[in-house]
């Protein structure tokens, strides 16, 4: 099993990275924090964590800057239901420390926010990942987002957005104590680009 390659990043796709590593070049698909980070830079070298999912009719490998992102990875494929995309795609919304902090709190309308999870996947996932998942950091981030963003929600669902897209948004928003809603509301609207 090809546990992880260390190389110079060739070219970047919309969500893999192709690596050269010796001549030899491999696709690696990858959450687009990892793809769209500043790490991964054409011709930069780069060393990732990898999985290897062996099909009949394909090899397939999916990347992570850290031995706790690929075992993450690993523990949302024994979910039943869950493959390596939509794996993938509940790792480019949420870092492992949050969604460590969903598990926890059984957020299953934030879970749902994933493209392709529903209200009651999300609730299926939850249920299998219960007793599977580490503590959330003391201090959590949903005390983060009950104490000082309850107003950061408030103020995207007064521009339109439905309460999913703003709690989802306001909990990937990074706080600091002295941030004005202002400034927080600026980076919540960029989560929320299509860009972002």
């Amino acid at each position: 099993m090809i546990a992880g390659l260390v190389g110079t990043v060739a070219h970047i796709e919309r969500d893999a990275i192709v690596m050269n590593v010796n001549g030899v070049l491999y696709r690696v698909y990858a959450p687009l924090s990892v793809v769209q980070g500043e790490d991964v830079v054409a011709d930069r070298r780069l060393q990732l964590e990898t999985h290897l999912i062996v099909r009949e009719d394909s090899l397939t490998l999916y990347g992570f800057l850290s031995t706790s992102d690929v075992e993450w990875f690993r523990t949302l494929l024994t979910v039943n239901g869950v493959g390596p995309r939509v794996a993938l795609a509940m790792m480019s919304r949420f870092g492992a420390d949050e969604m460590a902090e969903i598990v926890h709190r059984e957020d299953v309308t934030l879970l749902s926010t994933v493209p392709g999870i529903g209200r009651k996947t999300a609730s299926r996932i939850l249920l299998d990942l219960r007793g599977k998942v580490p503590e959330p950091p003391v201090g959590g981030l949903s005390g983060q987002v009950r104490m000082q963003d309850d107003d950061l929600v408030e103020a995207l669902e007064g521009l339109g957005y439905s309460r999913m897209e703003a709690v989802a948004a306001a909990s990937r928003v990074e706080l600091a104590p002295s941030d004005s809603l202002e400034d927080r509301l600026l980076a919540a609207l960029r989560e929320l680009s299509p860009a972002g």
